[in-house]
């Protein structure tokens, strides 16, 4: 195995002596094969040059890799390896001093949970080798005796990729921190074990013991990342474009540092610390300075959230969500799985209440159709009645307008007659009868008066009837749309936390 790898390197010395320090362009180098524990590792360069332009190899870049046969054949069945990748619409992050912590990344514009912060391609895939650790929570670097001859060997295995790289990935590798923990084990081994991260989850190496077959990925700058355990983003991988991406878990203001979590997140504060100690972290973030408060917190997030599949009703589920989304936001411990279960949780709650609404309103929609119908044959058998009874009215008025008409020609006769008999009035007694005629006008319009300051009243009331039934009206179909409000707010919320933590939608496009 070591001389393989040292003929490799050899070979790639002398080709990049040939190349100028300059040349970043896409290199058509052919894979490698050599043994490695019982299996057999190819070095090949993803996205391979024959297989892609040259342009989107410059703007997506390239990564070495040292995959086993298997890894490799299933990566190169997926329909489209490598997708191109998916990047943010303007510049959302620069790499900048950290304190302390050295350089760090941090937000150039303000960012919401679920924005796509960066895309990147490792510079190197590589198994994760020699165990280097002990304990069950990788505890302090150790180097037994044992697997010396492993650890040298892994350290000619990442020579080869180096030298397989253009020249700015091959700076920008040694450019990464050696933590002191991992410096005796090799100069290029210590780099890429203090900036691996988890990349290619489904695959492992063939032929290495135990968990020395998980993949790890060194990147540029996605390993510029520093760690909290309260962080505001969370890294994902997507095999299908073979690239890492960094998602806000919550809202990131500008040139606020941008950090991801390198542990487990449900752990306790003294357990975090023992897993950051061999990459020389010394955590200062709100939950360690208050461990013990931070512990009971997170214990009580816990416990709140398993007690919810034990809960019968809807309200009381509801309820004690709600309650574990806010302690887990006091906490700043968005990263914790139970906060997108949550909102999951949540989301069906309120969808299961849309579904039995738009039920009921279906039902009772039926209901009424079957009513009016019902009115409708109501109506119109009484139209019919009333048109019956209209034509017998209309009858007996005109007759009794016949009568009226006789009459009242009789009268004016009998009035002719009498006006010839009796004697023409006084001049005074004409003037009492006029001077009582302004009073009778004045009594009749006091009444129209009264009249129309009553149709008037009526109308108020009326109008003030018809404000509150409209009031009761909007105040019921706010009610009914709450559940469509929320399950609208929901399913983005629970989008952009599948897109943080997974790296895809909850919901399909």
């Amino acid at each position: 195995m070591t001389d393989d790898c040292m003929m490799h390197i050899l070979m790639l010395s002398f080709y990049n002596n040939q190349r100028r320090a300059d040349d970043n362009s896409p290199r058509d180098l052919p894979d490698m094969t050599t043994r490695i524990g019982s299996g057999q590792a190819i070095f090949t360069t993803i996205p391979a040059c024959k297989r892609s332009h040259k342009d989107e190899l410059l703007r997506d870049g390239t990564t070495e890799a040292m995959l086993d046969s298997a890894t490799k054949r299933k990566l190169y069945a997926q329909p489209g390896f490598p997708r191109p990748l998916t990047q943010p619409p303007s510049l959302a992050q620069r790499i900048s001093p950290a304190g302390k912590k050295g350089l760090g990344m941090f937000a150039t514009r303000a960012l919401s949970a679920g924005g796509l912060i960066l895309s990147e391609r490792p510079l190197v895939v590589h198994p994760l080798g020699a165990p280097l650790y002990t304990g069950d929570q990788m505890g302090l670097f150790r180097l037994p005796q044992s697997i010396t001859g492993r650890v040298i060997e892994t350290e000619f295995e990442i020579e080869v990729m180096v030298q397989r790289m253009v020249t700015k990935n091959r700076d920008a590798f040694i450019s990464l921190t050696n933590s002191r923990d991992f410096s005796s084990c090799g100069n290029l081994v210590g780099r890429a074990y203090t900036n691996g991260l988890d990349v290619l989850q489904e695959f492992t190496f063939a032929g290495l013991p135990d968990d020395s077959g998980a993949y790890k990925g060194v990147f540029d700058k996605l390993s510029r990342v520093n760690h909290s355990c309260t962080p505001n983003a969370v890294f994902s991988w997507d095999s299908l474009s073979f690239s890492g991406s960094l998602r806000a878990i919550r809202a990131i203001q500008p040139d606020e540092e941008i950090t991801i979590t390198y542990c487990d997140p449900s752990l306790s504060t003294a357990e975090r610390a023992a897993v950051l100690a061999p990459y020389d972290i010394v955590c200062d973030c709100p939950a360690c300075k208050d461990g013990a408060a931070s512990d009971a917190r997170r214990n009580d997030i816990f416990a709140k959230f398993d007690q919810v599949e034990e809960l019968e009703s809807n309200d009381a589920k509801r309820e004690t969500l709600l309650s574990v989304i806010k302690l887990i936001e006091e906490e700043g411990a968005e990263v914790l799985p139970e906060y997108y279960e949550a909102h999951a949780m949540l989301l069906e709650i309120y969808q299961e209440e849309k579904a039995a609404e738009e039920t009921d309103a279906e039902e009772a929609d039926a209901e009424e159709t079957d009513a009016e119908e019902t009115e409708g044959a109501k109506e119109e058998q009484g139209t019919e009645e009333a048109k019956e009874e209209k034509e017998e009215n209309d009858t007996t008025a005109h007759e009794k307008e016949g009568n009226s008409e006789e009459t009242k020609s009789e009268l004016e006769e009998k009035k002719s007659e009498k006006k010839d008999i009796e004697p023409e009035q006084p001049e005074e007694e004409k003037e009492v009868v006029e001077e009582g005629e302004p009073q009778e006008k004045g009594g009749e319009l006091r009444e129209k008066e009264g009249a129309l300051k009553e149709k008037e009243n009526e109308l108020d009331e009326k109008r003030e009837r018809e404000n509150e039934e409209e009031e009761e009206e909007r105040k019921v179909e706010e009610k009914e749309s709450e559940p469509e409000e929320k399950v609208k707010e929901l399913e983005q919320k629970v989008n952009a936390l599948s897109l943080a933590m997974f790296g895809r939608p909850f919901l399909p496009e």
